[in-house]
């Protein structure tokens, strides 16, 4: 039976075969595959593998330069070829040594500094000694104590409830909006690099009365603050304790009161440095709006010298009266007969000159045609000659 209906159906003709149709799966629109980088300029490619590097130092932070070195093999190559010097000339102007206003590329490489030379103050390592040490090392360290710096610099701002309606002025939520996170941020290495050191806070004094240890040159950095901040316990952001820059004579019972007052945290001493910063913010634009009004005063008291020397020099005589019009009609006859008198003398010079062409006209004429009768002569004498020869 099986056979008979597949005779059949050969005999009926076979069905028009099927198109094919490529089942292959198709590319899901959301795939975290990355798309292709642009590809370079010919023209960036032609340049010398120095200047390439210089390029790559640069750029404005490493996620650039990342992505620059994947466009192309060469570019690729020459960033992994000095990718040390390369991140180190980057290192400067990368965010995370940026703030809004100012730069802790200098505060960072000294904490580096102190920790690489265990604690001694020799600062100022040149560039190709710390190249030799480890560029690419020395990039990493840095990195990974400014990371350090920003999360602890997060965390104080997210438990910093600066708000008027807690307390604090206007002013003072202004001035810690503005300045906050880079006095915070300073502050933090200013501490870095006293633990780094092993310095201890030295005692003040005002008026002869002790007043609570604090740094040399920020006064955010008190021992109530050092004490604060060992109280919040932020070693496990990987920030040091800093309990080890207590001086010896510090009472550590006062951690008590900090425990139990801990709402203070230790925000006001940065709402104080972002006071004064403020202020001090203040101050350099009055000053410099004070610079610009006293520049337009000297500005207006010269143009106004230059129009009283102008109405105290001699004025012209007026243009209408009947003796400046006599003197200008004067000069005016002068100009006209001396140019009729130059007019007539080009006249005269001019008839001279085409009768003295019209004669030497004629006399070269009169001298070829002396000329050719000459050269008659000569062919007569010539032919003569040849028929006595």
């Amino acid at each position: 039976m099986v056979r008979q209906g597949a005779h059949n159906r050969k005999k009926q003709g076979a069905p028009a075969k099927a198109k094919s149709f490529n089942m292959s799966p198709r590319r899901n629109p959301f795939s975290k595959v990355a798309p292709k980088p642009d590809a370079p300029p010919k023209d960036l490619l032609a340049f010398p593998v120095e200047i390439l590097e210089n390029i790559f130092e640069s750029l404005d932070s490493f996620k650039t330069a990342t992505a620059l070195a994947t466009t192309c093999k060469l570019l690729g190559s020459v960033y992994q070829s000095s990718k040390g010097r390369i991140c180190f000339g980057i290192l400067r102007y990368d965010p995370v040594l940026q703030g809004n206003t100012q730069s802790f590329y200098d505060k960072a490489m000294e904490l580096f500094e102190a920790q690489l030379n265990g604690g001694s103050e020799d600062f100022g390592q040149t560039i190709d000694r710390l190249l030799r040490t480890g560029g690419l090392d020395v990039v990493n360290a840095v990195l990974k104590n400014a990371k350090v710096v920003n999360t602890t610099t997060e965390y104080i701002i997210s438990v910093s409830n600066v708000q008027v309606d807690l307390g604090w002025s206007k002013k003072s939520v202004q001035a810690f909006q503005t300045y906050g996170e880079e006095v915070i941020r300073g502050t933090l290495y200013d501490l870095w690099l006293e633990i780094a050191l092993g310095r201890k806070l030295k005692q003040r004094f005002f008026n002869g009365q002790k007043r609570s240890p604090a740094h040399p040159h920020n006064q955010a950095i008190t021992a109530d603050f050092c004490a604060r901040m060992t109280v919040a316990d932020l070693t496990h952001f990987g920030f040091p304790d800093a309990s080890v820059v207590l001086p010896p004579e510090y009472n550590m019972r006062h951690l008590q009161w900090l425990i139990s007052n801990d709402n203070l945290f230790f925000v006001r001493s940065f709402v104080f440095a972002a006071e004064e910063r403020h202020a001090a913010e203040q101050r350099a634009e009055q000053r410099a709006a004070e610079r610009r009004a006293a520049e337009q005063r000297a500005a207006e008291q010269r143009a106004a010298a230059a129009t009283w020397q102008l109405y105290k020099s001699p004025q012209p005589a007026n243009l209408w009266e009947p003796a400046v019009i006599e003197k200008d009609i004067g000069e005016a006859l002068s100009i006209e007969e001396l140019y009729k008198k130059l007019s007539h003398e080009w006249k005269a010079e001019r008839k001279e000159l085409v009768a003295r062409v019209a004669g030497l006209e004629e006399s070269d004429a009169a001298l070829r045609k002396e000329v050719s009768s000459l050269k008659k002569k000569v062919a007569n004498l010539e032919s003569k000659h040849g028929r006595k020869r």
